[in-house]
């Protein structure tokens, strides 16, 4: 059993559930699971009546702002970042973070940085000089990914794909690095790390054929033996097609598509969810008349403490997404079971490890296609389910392999 002790900082932690807060909360769960001493640090608070998560957590807010709220205080973060001004807000919670971390002689810290943009914070430089330090790569700007779309060809995949766009990719990415956004949320910018730690192993070829090869590690978002255990199989279908969605109202997560399928088909019936944090039901019912979503055959969930009971309670996971890290709710689905139609993108692929139903970038915008690619999977149910039981088992196979791996990178880190 390695003796590290772990400290995995994030501004964002359940009861928020957006993939920056999912992530960091699973990496600790990966990580006691393997025997390491570790628990996160974050200044979201506990919610009551919400699901607040169960990996070992230290929660310190911000001084000064329990009058304001958590939203408020995250808002004006955001906004000061996207100003790119100095936030003295976070300035204030590093130093409590620098001061626990000192009292409990933690060895490695794994920052997750999308809030938190190093050289402008002293206290966090003197944090990495002291301690080992991992820079979770959680994402890479949709504005980039996009290009990289734009710029490929259907013959060209993986590597060579990156190496013939690495011109123009290493202008792309310091046009955004230069930006007052966190854009590629800061991966390259500190260099004082000890090593990355990426979601997707294109992420991690990404930076490499734009910057230079570092010490980094893959480990794709880790879920917790539940979601393949207690799963209503075989499964199977009785009545109307049931379709799914989570956090449908931004361009990016295709909610164009989501309308137009709801519209095209109102023999299904369409359950969605919004993703990220709870919304009330009065905001949720503005989005829906806004976007002219309609609702005769939709059921929307403002907010469900299990997801796995979501996930439960459909036949087919809709996910089209223009660009992704990763695209967690994609592995969601398929370790419980569901087929998942989806946009093909090498994040989505290694998401889904090939296991769900793909509509090409090409046809996109065709919305005759993803029809047609629902009724496919209505009409061979059985043969679309038992493909996605197969992706989970090797989902499974490869969390539990980079689970024990990362913590021989880790150690290799002392």
């Amino acid at each position: 059993m390695s003796e590290l002790k772990v400290a995995v900082i994030s501004t964002g932690w359940p009861p928020l559930w957006g993939g920056a807060a999912i992530y960091p909360h699973r990496l600790i769960k990966a990580l006691c699971k393997e025997g390491i001493d570790a628990r996160g640090v974050t200044l979201t608070p506990e919610a009551e009546g919400l699901d607040n998560g169960t990996a070992p957590v230290i929660r310190l807010p911000i001084p000064d702002t329990a009058e304001i709220g958590l939203e408020d205080t995250l808002k004006e973060i955001w906004d000061g970042l996207l100003q790119g001004n100095r936030n003295s807000l976070l300035d204030k919670w590093l130093d409590r973070v620098c001061d626990y971390l000192d009292e409990e002689k933690v060895d490695v810290v794994i920052l997750q940085n999308q809030h938190l943009v190093v050289e402008e914070y002293p206290r966090l430089q003197e944090l990495i000089r002291q301690r080992k330090v991992v820079i979770l790569a959680y994402d890479i700007d949709g504005a980039i990914i996009e290009r990289l779309l734009q710029l490929s060809t259907p013959q060209l995949k993986g590597n060579d794909l990156l190496d013939s766009l690495s011109g123009d990719l290493r202008e792309w990415i310091k046009h955004y690095e230069s930006a007052p956004t966190y854009s590629l949320l800061s991966t390259h910018s500190i260099h004082e790390e000890d090593a990355r730690l990426h979601l997707t192993t294109f992420t991690q070829s990404l930076i490499n054929c734009a910057f230079g090869a570092g010490n980094s590690f893959v480990l794709h978002p880790p879920l917790d033996d539940s979601w393949w255990e207690n799963r209503p199989l075989p499964r199977s279908r009785n009545g109307p097609l049931r379709v799914g969605f989570i956090n449908p109202f931004q361009i990016k997560k295709g909610w164009r598509v989501i309308r137009e399928m709801i519209t095209r088909h109102p023999d299904y019936e369409f359950i969605g969810l919004h993703g990220g944090h709870p919304i009330a039901p009065e905001k949720l019912e503005d989005y829906l008349n806004r976007l002219e979503i309609p609702q005769s055959n939709l059921t929307m969930h403002y907010y469900m403490k299990n997801v796995q009971e979501f996930y439960d309670s459909i036949d087919v996971f809709l996910f089209p997404t223009l660009y992704e890290g990763y695209g967690m709710v994609a592995t969601e689905a398929l370790c419980r079971g569901i087929p998942v139609l989806t946009h093909d993108i090498p994040t989505i692929r290694e998401a889904t490890m090939d296991g769900a139903q793909y509509v090409q970038t090409s046809a996109y915008a065709d919305m005759e296609e993803w029809s047609a690619m629902l009724q496919l999977i209505e009409g061979n149910y059985e043969k679309y389910a038992e493909k996605a039981l197969a992706a989970a088992s090797r989902l499974k196979d490869r969390q539990e392999s980079e689970s024990r791996d990362l913590i021989g990178f880790l150690d290799s880190l002392k």
